[in-house]
């Protein structure tokens, strides 16, 4: 990277220690990946510990990892250090900050980060091919298909000649001719392609790790048509995924896969393709990745319930004592106290409607909010005003949910020793994740100071609770937290928006 010690020795060992990082990365040998950058940090060169380098390593083995707010922290890191590193080191935190952002579900943020950097592009370099390529995808992503394919079309000239070298733009363009159902352009890509489909796929340096082109490559031979290579194409990137110890990924690679078996009509591939889902839903929950987890959720629960569900009632979801008893088709369990439990009540008992974490987290039913709103005619709503009513006068969580988050951590520190021990590395990835934002919303402020986003920490916090009150349900009574999985929505705004008539007392 440039500008890293070119002349000194410590710049040497650097230069040396980032080949050999990248070629396990791109090798998927996550063990000598976390190995390099374990002894980077503890050499502590003083060039090496001034560099860019480390930090944006670190951002993106959280980034892998699901560890969103460790990504967000170490790639602030890197961008502070950036200005001796050069153009080079620059331009990978901003694809790292790119990428965090559309990993979290918020592409729109992300495509104003994209065309900041853009605008400072020199065009028709390597580097403004890569750009225009990852804005193509993110137009994908967002719907927008006239643009992408505008933005796809001057990519494809020549047969994608300007891209051939790059194997993450590469990747990306397959993501998108896949949504656009483009049959000449996934042609092309697929011979590109191809003979890298045995490697993982890395951009900027290290920056960020698309994990298996595999996955890439069944993408695009699902368009061609070419099923029995698609089927080989995703086992072998879900395979490499897990060893990566990447769940988002395999979440995109479970969902993909499924896709894939649900399109080619077969029953026999039917539950192999609602297990896949199955996974990948569970692991957009546990990230808080809303937007994937409520399409997952939608289309089990499409799959899954029948028309007879609701029918066997009556179903009840009852506060009893300090507890809660809950029925649901003529099975009837009891529960100890939790807040996510007191949300979910909230939530049947107003089906279809659209609450707003902030009267979740305040205990608000929506009439209760509305005459509150009445009474604040003029006023900016609870969630956006700085006063003692407004989320930014909660610093700290409520005793009972703190309670229930420390429980739950102590709890996940023996989950997270026996999936190290197991060698699953998918599952001690989401468990550190876990943990982390676990941690930061026991915390009112961030580590630098800065209090955290109000909406942003109101919405973490009603989703971990309802995740926890389902994992509680999961036990004694598992047909109702499925029922839940597949029917409730979490989010800024929640609600429960059940698929079949289900009626309950609550």
């Amino acid at each position: 990277m440039e500008g890293v010690g070119t002349g000194d020795a410590a710049g040497e060992r650097l230069h040396e220690r980032r080949a050999r990082l990248l070629d396990a990365l791109q090798g998927g040998d996550i063990d000598a990946v976390d190995a390099e950058l374990e002894a980077l940090v503890a050499g502590a060169d003083a060039s090496a510990s001034a560099s860019v380098q480390p930090a944006l390593w670190r951002g993106m083995r959280a980034l892998l990892e699901g560890r969103f707010e460790e990504c967000r922290r170490a790639n602030q890191a890197a961008t502070e250090r950036v200005a001796g590193d050069g153009a080079r080191a620059e331009l990978a935190c901003a694809v790292q900050a790119f990428h965090l952002q559309v990993a979290r579900g918020r592409p729109a943020e992300a495509e104003v980060l994209l065309r900041g950097v853009l605008d400072d592009a020199p065009g028709g370099t390597a580097a403004d091919v890569g750009l225009r390529a990852s804005l193509a995808w993110l137009l994908g992503l967002l719907g927008r298909d006239g643009a992408a394919r505008a933005e796809l079309s001057g990519l494809a000239r020549d047969r994608f000649a300007a891209v051939t070298d790059d194997v993450a733009a590469l990747a990306l363009l397959a993501e998108l001719v896949t949504v656009l159902d483009q049959r000449a352009d996934a042609a092309a890509l697929y011979h590109l392609l191809l003979p890298h489909r045995g490697r993982v796929v890395v951009q900027a340096d290290g920056a960020v790790c698309h994990g298996s082109a595999a996955r890439y490559v069944g993408l695009l031979a699902q368009v061609l048509g070419r099923w029995d290579d698609a089927l080989g194409h995703f086992e072998a990137a879900l395979a490499e995924n897990r060893r990566l110890g990447a769940p988002l990924l395999v979440a995109h690679t479970c969902r993909q896969w499924s896709a894939l078996l649900r399109a080619g009509g077969d029953d026999r591939h039917w539950d192999q393709a609602i297990d896949l889902l199955s996974e990948a839903e569970r692991i957009y929950r546990r990230l808080g990745v809303d937007t994937l987890a409520a399409e997952a959720s939608s289309v089990l629960a499409r799959s899954t319930e029948t028309d007879g569900d609701g029918a066997a009632g009556p179903n009840l979801f009852r506060r009893e004592g300090d507890g809660w008893v809950v029925r649901y088709r003529r099975s009837t369990a009891r529960l100890g106290p939790a807040r996510g439990l007191a949300d979910l009540a909230c939530l049947l008992a107003h089906p279809g409607r659209s609450i707003h974490v902030a009267d979740l987290l305040a205990g608000r039913t929506p009439a209760d909010a509305a005459l509150a709103a009445l009474g604040r005619a003029g006023q900016a709503p609870p969630w956006r005003a700085a006063g003692p009513d407004g989320l930014r006068a909660r610093r700290r969580l409520d005793p009972e949910t703190a309670g229930e988050y420390r429980a739950r951590l102590a709890r996940l520190e023996d989950e997270l020793a026996r999936a190290v021990a197991d060698g699953d590395r998918v599952t001690a990835a989401l468990l550190r994740a876990e943990r982390d934002i676990l941690t930061a919303d026991l915390c009112a402020v961030d580590e630098d100071g800065a209090p955290t986003d109000p909406v942003d920490r109101a919405r973490r916090a009603v989703a971990t609770r309802i995740r926890l009150a389902l994992d509680a349900l999961d036990a004694g009574h598992p047909a109702l937290a499925r029922h839940l999985r597949h029917s409730v929505r979490v989010g800024t705004f929640c609600s429960y928006e059940p698929t079949v008539r289900t009626t309950w007392s609550v």
